[in-house]
């Protein structure tokens, strides 16, 4: 089985080795299932689809309920997989005591449909899946992940209480029990697009986009092409981060280069997609061409950190370092609980001090850093218990979720520290914008009415100036800032003809370090926002961020040769930057956050990227789901570490749900209930 290095295309630890070209596959439509109960067409279940049937008419004696599966090698002709799935199990007469397993093997997808009264929540659904199916499918022994899914199934319904007992254990039962496994190969999925490690061990080679894909399909995988590697790139730079404290910088030099490489590709993607997105329309064949030249990119990047995988796994040696990382790990994370408390009353004081809307980019981030604290502490146990076992293996695994979810709370925790440093800065930048200003507007009313200028176009931005200075008087010190900022470019304007070229350039000075400062600060807190609630934010948050970021280094070059030019970049850069957080803000604003079982919260794992999920779908909403960094490993969602050597595996797998019918979890803009009233869970595999 090929080794991973860390970076996952579409949440699934898959690798692109080769640009755009080769062979095209069909997806497989919503199905009628006819009666059956395991069919595999796709060739994943190795002809042990009696012993699969087995499994299911024993859990079904025991629960009343009925287990339908269907593994197909990639949905279509559906919005994504939970359509996809609710579509096969309503045109299939599956009732209220049937549960559909849908998978998609090729695009490492699952997604399960219940009937609204099922027992099991949402939440809990997924928790059954990480229980042991996603980590069984992950090491290729597909029978084996498809048995435990029922059985953990079985098991989880008859401790809820809702077993053989219930009334009406029968009723609405349509077309009976399916394990169907149906395929259709394919290399356009619903929502994110992933070659998985099914397609290397049958093609041996790459893949590439399929030339009868439609246009929507390209983009579709794209996007979820985007939000895979750009999580692979910022879990890879973490993972990086590790290995230097631990063996020093000279040692991670070639994977440094590496990712450095990969990054690189990635912005070329992005500023493609950034092309797509603005307001300048492309022809159909330019959009098909650019579209296309997303995916080679990414498969590209994805495949020169692959290239680093067996040497990163083997510096990083987890199974041999685990006793020694996990002190560390076990140190830092008795020392959060402390700094969520003080992070709690640092918001609660620039809450009071500059009004809530300034602090409401991390005013959850305590929350979400408590949910971390008890993942890893849950990890932080399996660690120990498997270390006291001599399960090295195992021990490596949950070692490095402790790993993550620690650092993570850092970085969550850094955030507020960040924001306490930058609003009194802000409010002084407000304080120095807006004497400027008032000197302007001072300068406009005071030109003689021969001065040379529009006096209609003076009047009214000097009216407008005046009633920003006037509104940004108390309040949120970078809504204010904003708001100067603009009126100051407008009455400059005005006032250009009038100036001399010295004065002109001096104000243009002043502004241009203001807003270079401002932007700055905007990038750095949207780029915070979205790597740590990763998992709930799509391609076009992150997207905007990445070009903010090359604006702001547009505007540093132009800073000498080109004042105005440096201006309008670095404006452009922080409204960017203000977009991404909107857009990320509004992808994680519609989250279940019902959280998992188990004793911890999975959601806060998920949000941040630490269990696969599927949060929210498409191109331009979440792909959610975890790619893989450099060496990464997990059990609880991405798995890897099998080998002795440390060597790199990944599965993923849903915690925080969709639902088809009741308590809508759903792309903005989507509806809020599915047709036919199911709802279920899934994710990545």
């Amino acid at each position: 089985m090929r080794i991973r290095l860390g970076i996952a295309v579409a949440a699934a630890g898959l690798v692109l080795s080769a640009p755009a070209a080769a062979w095209a596959v069909a997806g497989t439509p919503p199905l009628d299932l006819n009666g059956a109960r395991v069919l595999d067409a796709a060739g994943a279940l190795g002809g042990r689809e009696d012993e699969i049937q087995a499994v299911s008419d024993r859990v079904a004696a025991e629960t009343r309920y009925r287990v339908s599966v269907v593994v197909v090698d990639a949905f279509t002709d559906a919005a994504d997989c939970f359509e996809w799935a609710e579509e096969t199990a309503i045109g299939s007469g599956l009732g209220p005591r049937d549960v559909l397993l849908a998978v998609a093997a090729l695009d490492e997808e699952y997604c399960v449909s219940v009937d609204p009264s099922f027992p099991l929540s949402d939440a809990e659904l997924d928790a059954v899946a990480a229980r042991g199916f996603l980590h069984a499918w992950a090491d290729g022994d597909h029978p084996a992940a498809v048995t435990e899914y029922i059985e953990d199934l079985g098991a989880a319904v008859e401790s809820d209480g809702a077993g053989a007992g219930d009334p009406g254990a029968d009723e609405g039962s349509g077309a009976g029990w399916v394990l169907p496994v149906i395929g259709g190969a394919a290399v356009v999925g619903v929502g994110a697009f992933a070659v998985s490690r099914i397609v290397r061990r049958r093609k041996g080679g790459a893949t590439a986009p399929a030339g009868g894909a439609s246009q929507e399909e390209l983009d579709r995988r794209a996007g979820g092409l985007l939000v895979a590697l750009d999580d692979a790139v910022r879990e890879s730079e973490q993972e990086l981060g590790f290995a230097e404290a631990q063996f020093g910088a000279g040692a991670v030099g070639a994977f440094q280069t590496a990712l450095e490489g990969a990054k690189a590709g990635l912005a070329q993607a992005f500023a493609i997609r950034q092309r797509l997105d603005d307001a300048q329309p492309e022809t159909p064949e330019q959009r098909r061409a650019l579209t296309e030249q997303i995916i080679a990119l990414c498969s590209e990047a994805d495949a020169a950190l692959d290239a680093q995988a067996e040497d990163f796994a083997r510096l990083r040696g987890l199974e041999q370092n685990a006793p020694e990382v996990l002190a560390r790990v076990r140190a830092e994370h008795a020392g959060l609980e402390a700094r969520i408390a003080a992070a709690e009353g640092a918001i609660a004081q620039l809450s009071g001090r500059y009004g809530a809307a300034a602090v409401d980019d991390v005013d959850d981030s305590p929350a979400q850093a408590r949910g971390l604290v008890a993942f890893a502490a849950e990890a932080i146990g399996r660690a120990e218990a498997a270390l006291s076992t001599g399960a090295a293996s195992d021990a490596a695994i949950a070692v490095r979720d402790a790993q993550q979810a620690v650092g993570q709370v850092g970085q969550l925790l850094d955030s507020v520290t960040a924001l306490e440093t930058e609003l009194p800065r802000t409010a002084e930048r407000l304080g120095q914008a807006s004497a400027a200003l008032r000197a302007a507007v001072a300068e406009a009313r005071a030109l003689p009415s021969d001065g040379g200028v529009d006096r209609a176009a003076l009047s009214t931005a000097a009216a407008a100036a005046e009633q920003a200075l006037s509104s940004s008087a108390s309040g949120d010190p970078v809504a204010g800032l904003a708001a100067v900022e603009q009126a100051t470019t407008a009455l400059d304007a005005a006032l250009r003809s009038a100036r001399d070229q010295q004065a002109q350039q001096a104000a243009l000075a002043q502004q241009l370090d203001r807003v270079r400062a401002t932007a700055e600060q905007r990038i750095s807190q949207a780029e915070s926002y979205i790597s740590t609630r990763r998992g709930g934010v799509g391609a076009a948050a992150r997207t905007r961020i990445r070009e903010a970021e090359r604006l702001l280094v547009e505007a540093a070059g132009l800073a000498v040769s080109d004042r105005q030019a440096a201006l309008d970049a670095a404006q452009q850069a922080a409204s960017h930057a203000d977009a991404a957080l909107r857009l990320a803000r509004s992808d994680v604003a519609g989250l279940d956050r019902s959280g998992g079982g188990g004793g911890i919260d999975i959601t806060s794992a998920v949000l941040g990227g630490l269990i696969g999920g599927s949060l929210s779908r498409g191109g331009g909403s979440g792909i959610g789901g975890r790619s893989g960094g450099f060496g990464g490993i997990s059990r609880s969602g991405p798995s890897r570490l099998r080998d002795s050597g440390g060597s790199a595996r990944r599965s993923t797998g849903g915690a925080v749900s969709r639902r088809g019918g009741g308590g809508s979890l759903r792309s903005p803009g989507s509806s809020g209930s599915s047709r036919g009233g199911r709802r279920g869970g899934g994710g990545r595999l």
